[in-house]
């Protein structure tokens, strides 16, 4: 039986926990990275461990939101930075976010489409929990869309997720193409969505 922890060691060990993660994450990435290792970093028993999570990839799964909520972030910086509010602009401060996740991002994700396999080994009511929270952090631009229904919303969420999610291959195309298609892809999706609801009534 794993020991009580304190309150204090339980917030102590979770941040180890984390730490270790994504350092195994670069080092072995997530299939290959086992508890025995975890636990091994962090100095505790592996009922300690079972004890903040079920599983390790619920433990990679909190890694990930972390650099999630970095991501928004960010974004809600690049866009409060903006001189002028146009589609331009937007599409320019998404472009620089998805930068700033594909260079912040443990590369493992990306290249050994670990993301992939991480979500299948997840509960569905976790992975719809994420699609929710990817609408919310769409919300920082819905001052600029005012016309901008719920579906709207639903529709550029699902584009932008997509882009994501297209930007693992990035390697494969070449990163100097990549980054003009993410461009040119990011400003077809923010111009029609800015001229649906900015057109005269």
């Amino acid at each position: 039986m794993a020991k009580a922890f304190t309150d204090q060691e339980k917030e102590y060990i979770k941040r180890q926990l984390l730490e270790a993660a994504k350092v195994c994450l670069k080092l072995y990435g997530i299939k290959k990275t086992t508890v025995d290792e975890l636990t091994r970093r962090c100095q505790i028993s592996k009922g300690a461990f079972y004890t903040f999570y079920k599983t390790k990839e619920l433990l990679f799964w909190d890694v990930m939101n972390m650099l999630h909520e970095a991501a928004h972030l960010y974004m809600d910086e690049a866009v409060n930075r903006l001189d002028e509010i146009s589609s331009e602009g937007l599409a320019e401060a998404l472009f620089n976010t998805y930068k700033y996740i594909y260079n912040t991002f443990p590369l493992v994700f990306l290249e050994n489409s670990e993301i992939e396999y991480l979500i299948r080994k997840l509960p569905q009511e976790v992975i719809e929990e994420h699609h929710a929270e990817d609408r919310d952090m769409i919300q920082c631009l819905k001052p600029y869309f005012p016309k901008m229904t719920d579906e709207d919303s639903d529709v550029l969420t699902g584009s932008l997720r997509l882009i994501f999610l297209g930007s693992m291959h990035a390697d494969e195309v070449g990163q100097g193409i990549f980054d003009k298609a993410l461009k040119l892809s990011l400003e077809g999706i923010i111009n029609t969505s800015w001229n649906q609801v900015h057109e005269e009534d």
